[in-house]
């Protein structure tokens, strides 16, 4: 994609008058904007052409301005104090009236108005804007014009005026131009005492945990990490993204405290995923691999299907992003298909990151029966299968569901997501590991426990029972100040009654489809006879 100051100068030369920009970053825009003008360029003539650069905003009114770098080499742009006849300089704070001044001023000028996204809903800017479209590219050389409007990403041109105008992207910074600004602010010397910054490949590692921000954003994020940590560090700058995330109303940032041992079982699963670790990486697109889509984690409620979302973005060292659909769905027309642009968005800009979206059968539910929102869910959930398809980025999705009756046979399809497992119940020696998980997760020694017993006597207990089966029995020894013993454990398990035997007929049917139309996530099966024979509790 062409660069913005080149994205410019080709809409000068080409006699455009009225230029939107969509942008994180407005300041910056004004930079290059400005820069470009002072530049200038070639005539068909051959002759070459400079404008001066002003700036408008609803602050201090229009200012004329000079083009200059910052010490990163970024563009930017300074007052100046002194301007002579042919620069406008005027301190309305009116945007009506900063057009009507241009709209006058007989010398020509690129300028940069701030904020008129604010203002286009008013009849009379409108029609300023439409007279300059016509009446600007007819100038001479000396009147030549260009008012160039920076605009937020989403933002929605009126009607009469979205078929009149050019509209630009100005992009998020890739990671070459993250490795520039590195290189350009931060010193050779100190680069190279860096532990993080002494070879090219912790400067490209420092690069991409900084993409999807703004280079103000990197800058911030970079001073407060050098700050905090005393050095600069990925992993701390990555974090920064949660900020981003927040700002965006529609994905939570979910920090993630536990690693794969504080999983147990699912061996298959594991191994799937420890092969892919590495997916993400240069080597590996020059090996010729592409980036892992994600996968959907089917099976029985409590057995870790989220769990294993958490355990991916901490292995992974990826952030965690929690897409909420009940936001996405918003009570205004058009909103919810605007909120999953804009999470899509998120997702795509802090990437790599882990995007999560729990229980998404009951998302899509209304999708395929008609409801009674005038197919906003179908057309909400078609642009998400559609980005799952054409996605490139590194945002790998982790989707998981209790029940596949709900589910569009497209998400399911292959060319969505690499793998769909199924997660059952787990057999007596991953149950052992999650007595063990969680007695370690509650300050108690796993092995002044028998184990196999518990696992012996816990049979069609999901992961998430029996951790209530720890909980449960240590408020029993709490209260009557002793310590936990094997007994507590096993009278709450003949106390607990686990849901495999109240939902024996659902899990059976879940288990029959996966046969067949799912990877399980375990090698070894449960053993479970209420579900193998259909018995019902």
């Amino acid at each position: 994609m062409a660069t913005l100051d080149e994205q410019l100068l080709e809409v000068f030369r080409a006699k455009v008058a009225v230029i939107f920009v969509q942008t994180h970053e407005s300041i910056y825009v004004a930079g290059v904007a400005a820069l470009v003008a002072s530049n200038g360029w070639a005539l068909p003539d051959g002759k070459n052409i400079r404008l001066q650069p002003h700036v408008w905003d609803c602050v201090t009114g229009m200012t004329p301005m000079q083009a200059g770098v910052d010490e990163a080499g970024r563009p930017v742009v300074a007052p100046i104090t002194s301007p002579v006849q042919t620069m406008l300089a005027d301190p309305s704070k009116d945007a009506l009236v900063a057009l009507q001044k241009i709209n006058d001023h007989k010398y020509g000028g690129v300028f940069v108005l701030h904020s008129m996204d604010r203002f286009l809903q008013l009849p009379p800017i409108a029609v300023h804007l439409l007279r300059a479209i016509e009446m600007y590219p007819k100038q001479g050389q000396s009147e030549m014009k260009r008012l160039v409007m920076p605009v937020p990403f989403g933002y929605q041109l009126p009607a009469d005026l979205a078929r009149q105008v050019t509209v630009i992207e100005h992009t998020l910074p890739q990671a070459e131009d993250l490795v520039r600004h590195i290189t350009n602010r931060i010193p050779a010397s100190v680069r190279s005492t860096s532990p993080q910054l002494h070879t090219e490949g912790g400067v490209q590692q420092l690069a991409e945990a900084g993409l999807g921000m703004t280079l103000t954003e990197f800058t911030v994020a970079l001073g407060r990490v050098k700050a905090s940590k005393g050095d600069f560090n990925a992993h701390a700058v990555s974090m920064h993204k949660r900020e981003i995330v927040k700002k965006s109303g529609v994905l939570d940032f979910m920090e993630s405290p536990v690693g794969m041992d504080d999983v147990g079982g699912l061996d298959d699963l594991k191994e799937w995923l420890a092969m892919r670790q590495c997916a993400f990486t240069q080597e590996a697109r020059d090996y010729g691999l592409p980036a892992p889509k994600g996968l959907l984690l089917l099976g029985i409620p409590g057995c870790g299907k989220s769990l294993t979302a958490k355990v991916i973005s901490k292995s992974w060292d990826m952030p965690l992003l929690r897409l909420d659909m009940g936001r996405i769905f918003a009570g205004l027309v058009g909103a919810s298909e605007k909120n999953m642009a804009a999470a899509i968005q998120i997702a795509e800009t802090v990437a790599p990151c882990i995007l999560w979206v729990d229980e998404v059968e009951k998302n899509v539910s209304s999708t395929s029966g008609g409801g009674g929102d005038s197919g906003t869910s179908s057309r909400v959930f078609a642009s998400l299968l559609t980005w799952l398809q054409e996605k490139t980025s590194k945002c790998f999705v982790v989707m998981t569901a209790n029940s596949i009756s709900a589910l569009p046979p497209e998400l399911l399809r292959k060319g969505r997501l690499d793998e769909i497992f199924f997660v059952d119940l787990p057999d007596a020696k991953a149950r052992a590991e999650i007595f063990g998980i969680h007695l370690r997760s509650h300050k108690q020694d796993p092995s002044l426990f028998d184990l196999p017993r518990l696992a012996a006597i816990t049979e069609e207990f999901s992961g998430a029972e029996i951790e209530q089966i720890v909980v449960a029995a240590m408020f029993c020894s709490f209260s009557q100040s002793r310590a936990l013993a094997d007994e507590d454990l096993v009278a709450e398990t003949t106390r607990s009654a686990p849901l495999a035997r109240s939902q024996a007929h659902k899990f059976k049917e879940l288990r029959e489809w996966a046969d067949g139309n799912a990877r399980l996530a375990s090698t070894t099966a449960p053993e479970i006879t209420a579900i193998n024979t259909g018995y019902v509790n």
